[in-house]
């Protein structure tokens, strides 16, 4: 301890620690600080886009639709995945099914693939202007969510799925398909 004479017969006891400019709560303001600076640096960049741990395709008949969702609402929910399933009405584009399966550490996404109508064959895909939803064809992605503590379990997701839906009799391909109808004219899945 140290005595001040504040020089009007008025004497302050501080802290020695206090004499060289810092005290016991600024030390601990300083290290609470930067903490949150740290962790702030940290969720910003892991904020940041993810890339796709993996993308596959899905062909099937488009009346087999609902079969085909909880089917991959079933296998994500037994891998550890909460899904949710969701419909758009595109009008006479089609109708747009989402299926968004999400863990602490990945998210997958899957949805009937949108096209734009310029190398089908009309004989085959049906004839479209612009845009449409193919009916037959659904691309599915996984990629590693911003609490991913490990980066290949998103990949594992995206294996996983591929293999149960290819053993279900689904055609799975890496190559998307000019379009689903093409494809199940060609080969119809076994089931």
């Amino acid at each position: 301890m140290m005595h001040l004479d504040l020089g009007r017969s008025n004497t302050m006891t501080i802290r020695r620690d206090a004499m060289r400019g810092t005290t016991s709560k600024d030390v601990r303001t300083r290290a609470v600080l930067a903490v949150l600076l740290a962790l702030t640096v940290q969720l910003i960049v892991a904020c940041g886009p993810r890339p796709v741990a993996g993308r596959f395709y899905v062909v099937f008949e488009p009346t087999e639709t609902e079969r085909f969702l909880d089917a991959l609402v079933s296998m994500t929910e037994d891998m550890g995945l909460s899904a949710n399933v969701g419909h758009a009405e595109r009008g006479s584009r089609g109708r747009l099914h989402i299926v968004e399966a999400t863990s602490w550490s990945v998210r997958l996404w899957a949805q009937n693939v949108v096209k734009l109508s310029r190398d089908e064959d009309p004989s085959v895909c049906g004839s479209h202007e612009g845009t449409y939803l193919d009916p037959a064809q659904f691309m599915i992605d996984a990629t590693p969510r911003w609490l991913a503590l490990d980066p290949e379990a998103a990949a594992t997701v995206t294996r996983d799925v591929f293999a149960r839906l290819e053993s279900l009799g689904y055609v799975v391909s890496e190559d998307q398909a000019i379009c689903g109808l093409a494809v199940l004219a060609n080969s119809l899945p076994a089931r």
